[in-house]
């Protein structure tokens, strides 16, 4: 397209109404023309102007003691993704790559004679199994993350009191934080969320004398206490909500957010019962109680529960997934002139 000035020599599509383009417009200098362009996980409409999603409905995983299921945020529609046979083991960490459209796993086990590890499946429909890693004995992953930035897996092991990363297929496996007995001050690692743009870490201890937040960088330099609960109550999961900037988690009794940029803390739900896996995207959050998945609405402030403690056994995991989930992630853009 074409959109000259009344001189008949400067091109100004971009300048006017953007060009009519629903997100992006970009100038061709050299050509006197403009072109409209999508954001990341947006293609182009037929018309050249406007953007569609690719995936714009958020779904969750969650693991309990023998199977990884996909469900619609509000309950409905769920299937089963794996099934690992075994009624000794758990799927214990979930995270996704929205990237290769993959779900990464942890698999524990109450059995001393089998060994846990780290697996992959595709979260559309569970083809494409892999065992990426297998741990060491006395290994206990009890969070994992996946750093879409930088593309590394990035777990914390409290058998082992540390945090390790590997790349996406579960090579070059390295230390990147010893969690060392004075960090931990009678306590146990739990917990951890990643800020990959921001490269940071954050990880949490319960238990012991002093349950607390700390934050690191993504290759474990700069330790420091991030944020010091007034009650001894120790937190159990963690979350970044990006579009509100904040770190929110669970412990015994709520669920909390702080942001990011200002530190003020809010106690979002009390008088829970130990809720765990906590997820977030947009208005709503969710999360593990009694077993069950509850998800609470920020703007009506409504808590309901979308999956009864009935149906499965033991839930361990939950992640809501989108790809807004993992911002920025390749910045691709779809071009058309």
């Amino acid at each position: 397209d074409t959109f000259l000035d009344s001189t008949g020599r400067k091109c100004e599509g971009c300048t006017i109404n953007n060009g009519g383009c629903q997100q992006i417009c970009i100038t061709n200098i050299l050509r006197g023309s403009f072109f409209c362009v999508c954001h990341a996980y947006f293609t182009l409409g037929s018309d050249h102007r406007t953007c569609n999603n690719v995936n714009s409905t958020a779904f969750l995983l969650f693991g309990d003691r023998r199977y990884l299921r996909r469900i619609n945020p509000d309950g409905t529609n769920y299937k089963v993704l794996l099934s690992l046979g075994l009624l000794s083991s758990y799927f214990h960490a979930i995270d996704f790559d929205y990237t290769t459209r993959n779900v990464f796993y942890a698999v524990g086990l109450y059995s001393a004679t089998l060994t846990s590890y780290i697996g992959s499946a595709s979260f559309v429909n569970g083809m494409g199994h892999v065992t990426l890693r297998t741990m060491p004995a006395g290994a206990q992953i009890v969070s994992l993350h996946i750093d879409w930035v930088h593309r590394k897996v990035i777990y914390l092991d409290s058998g082992k009191n540390a945090i390790y990363r590997c790349e996406m297929d579960g090579t070059a496996n390295t230390l990147v934080l010893s969690i060392t007995t004075t960090v931990r001050s009678g306590g146990v690692p739990n917990g951890l969320a990643l800020d990959p743009y921001d490269n940071k870490l954050y990880f949490g201890i319960s238990g012991g004398i002093l349950p607390r937040i700390l934050s690191a960088k993504l290759d474990g330099s700069g330790l420091a206490a991030y944020y010091t609960p007034a009650t001894t109550r120790a937190p159990l999961s963690m979350d970044i909500d990006f579009e509100a900037n904040s770190l929110m988690w669970t412990d015994q009794k709520s669920i909390n957010a702080r942001n990011l940029a200002t530190g003020v803390v809010t106690e979002i739900l009390t008088e829970r019962s130990s809720p765990i896996g906590i997820t977030t995207f947009e208005e709503s959050l969710w999360y593990i109680m009694n077993n069950g998945i509850h998800r609470y609405r920020f703007k009506t402030r409504k808590d309901t529960t979308i999956i009864s403690s009935i149906i499965f056994q033991r839930l361990r995991s939950l992640k809501v997934v989108h790809p807004y989930k993992q911002p920025g992630d390749g910045q691709h853009l779809a071009l058309t002139s």
